[in-house]
Parts: C-alpha cells; structure tokens; sequence
C-alpha cells in the first residue's frame, strides 16, 4: 500500500428498527518507511576442502516505499568473507546483490553472523546466519549419525587400509 492518508466508511447494517445502518468513520495512515528483506535468512554452504572457497548470492531487497540506505554489511569471522564497497541506496522494490564467501580456516562446523546495517526503522541491524564444514586434507569426518551395520560391514570386507597424508595437515585417528 502506498503512503498516505486513507479515510473510509464501515456501515454495520442490522435489523435494529432505530438504527438499521450504524456507519464508523475509518482512518489510516501510511507513513513513508524502508523495509529490508533478505532471500535467506540462513546461508548454508556445506563441506568445503582447505583452500578452497564456495561463494553464494545474498539478494537484499527493499519492500517498503521509502528509500532504503545499507550502511554496511559484515561478518566477524575470518572464515567468511564479504567484500562492501560502501554506502548503497535501494529503491523501493530494488535488490541489491551481494556476495558471500566461504573460505574456511578451521575444520569442522563453523557459523557466523552477517550483519546488515541499514535505515530500517525496526531493523537497523538485520542477522544472516552463516554455516559451513571445513574440511583439511589427510582428515577423515565420521558421521555419528551413519548406520554402524554399514561401518561394520566395511571393515569386514577390506583386511587392511592405509591412510597417508599428501597435505599440510597431520593425519590422526579421531
């Protein structure tokens, strides 16, 4: 709905003999007021080797009907990576791109917080959580959740395995 004032006539109609029509006049009114939506509220990047990357695609929309002014965008994680060249303005309905790395330094599930810093009168600061796995080479990540039979099964079929480690990393037994 745009901005402005809205009058309007609600008639409550009944079979009342003194008074069939009752009418209650109606006011609205509609401010001008960004409002920042994001595609996902939660980025998910899944499995990632060490040095490599995965990048995805955050779409910040404006859905109110004022401007609305990002301010900034970051991540207090060395794991994520976003690049803000600076102040940006979208128009209502207007989206803006905006690309999201996941270079992981870590192993293992790794989240952090984007933080979009806007005009938004009731979301100055709106929160993308962000979650990867990082994975080192000569690491080996066992799901608790497999089927054990499965793991079982395995071992009884190979007699012997040997894990080397080509990487930086050391390899060890979990």
């Amino acid at each position: 709905m745009d901005a402005g004032q809205y009058d309007a006539d609600l008639h409550i109609i009944s079979n009342d003999p003194v008074d069939p029509d009752v009418v209650v006049t109606l006011e609205l009114s509609i401010g001008h007021v960004p409002d920042i939506s994001v595609d996902q509220e939660v980025m998910t990047f899944g499995e990632v080797d060490d040095g490599n990357n995965e990048i995805q695609t955050l779409t910040i929309s404006n859905v109110g009907n004022e401007l609305l002014t990002i301010y900034g965008i970051s991540v207090q994680s060395g794991d994520f990576i976003v690049e803000f060249g600076g102040e940006v303005n979208i128009d209502p309905d207007g989206t803006l791109e905006q690309e999201v790395m996941f270079r992981p330094r870590s192993i293992g599930d790794i989240s952090a917080s984007l933080i979009i810093s806007s005009n938004d009168g009731n979301e100055d600061e709106f929160e993308v959580l962000l979650t990867g796995v990082g994975l080192g080479e000569g690491w080996i990540i066992y799901d608790d959740d497999q089927n054990p039979d499965q793991i079982t099964e395995l071992r009884n079929y190979f007699s012997r395995v040997t894990f080397t480690s080509a990487g930086t990393f050391e390899l060890r037994g979990l």
